[in-house]
Formats: structure tokens, sequence, C-alpha cells
């Protein structure tokens, strides 16, 4: 922002809808080209006209996984293994993110304007 700017407040109830999507629509051509969003487009299309097909071919073309539809859910048996597949600080360290992003936005839905808290000793968060 420049010297002297003055940052306007919006209230999304109160916008109608086109200035709610000029505002979400934002510079979004700065951050993703246009073919990338033609492609995501069309990815969500093929998704929702061919459901977990759809998916299997993305994760082929895009993350190199070669998995049938029905592989697509974790079995019990896979959800039960999970924990020991991972190291204790790692669930320690999820758990504790959890709490956090948690803790933040219920402060979020409770507050407006400035505020902020001690989310863990030392580390202070919030909005201005």
């Amino acid at each position: 922002m420049s010297r002297g700017s003055i940052l306007r407040m919006l209230e999304w109830s109160t916008m109608s809808a086109s200035e709610r999507d000029a505002l979400v629509d934002r510079d979004l051509n700065k951050v993703i080209s246009s073919a990338l969003r033609e492609q995501i487009a069309a990815l969500v299309s093929d998704v929702r006209d061919r459901g977990d097909a759809a998916v299997c071919d993305a994760l082929r073309t895009f993350d190199k996984v070669d998995l049938e539809p029905s592989e697509l859910r974790v079995s019990d048996s896979e959800w039960d293994a999970a924990p020991s597949l991972v190291s204790t600080e790692l669930v320690s360290a999820i758990d504790d993110m959890v709490d956090h992003i948690r803790r933040f936005n219920e402060q979020v839905m409770t507050h407006r304007g400035d505020w902020s808290f001690e989310s863990d000793p030392g580390l202070m968060v919030g909005e201005r």
C-alpha cells in the first residue's frame, strides 16, 4: 500500500454478487495463469461427470499413481495401521497444528477487528 492510502472495510453480507465475485477474483490472473485455470476447470468438470474414474485418471497424469476407483477408499486395516507408520513426533506435531488452527478459527468466528491471544507460550496470533 502506498503512503496515505486508506484500508477499506468490506461487509460480505451487504455486498452484491458481482461485488463479491470481483473481490474473490481480484488479481487471480497474477497468481494463476488462464491456461492453468482452464485446465483446473476441465478437471473439475471431468470429476463431476465421471466421478472416481476421473480422479484416478488425474492421479495417473499428475502424480504417477495408478489406482482403480475401488482403491481410493482407505480400508479399515490401512487406517488402523497408519499411526505405526509415522513417528510419534510427527503425530504430536499434527495434533498441535490441528489444535492451533482450531483455536485460531474459534477466535475468528467470535471476534471482529483487532484481537490477539497467546496460542502457546510466547506465540501471539490474531488479526488487526
